[in-house]
């Protein structure tokens, strides 16, 4: 996962030409995020949100986006954390 986190990031910095870090980015890679999981791919979803969450790492929508991906996902234990 953390290989995938690290392809997002470099892709994201490679796209726009900033790097991925801070509220803007994380608000761009959260919407990735949102398309992912109203598509119905849980799993790319939670990728993206986890690399949000590398960006802005104390906010709790994403926290929560995560939790429902893992429930999704039928990973109960995972959702609670």
């Amino acid at each position: 996962m953390e290989e995938q986190l690290a392809t997002v990031c470099a892709a994201y910095e490679a796209r726009t030409g900033r790097a991925s870090a801070g509220p803007p980015a994380a608000c761009a890679l959260k919407e990735k995020g949102n398309g992912a999981f109203r598509s119905g791919e849980a799993a790319q979803a939670l990728v993206w949100y986890r690399s949000a969450l590398m960006c802005s790492p104390m906010e709790g929508a994403l926290h929560s986006n995560m939790a429902a991906c893992y429930r999704r996902l039928g990973m109960p234990a995972e959702a609670a954390a």
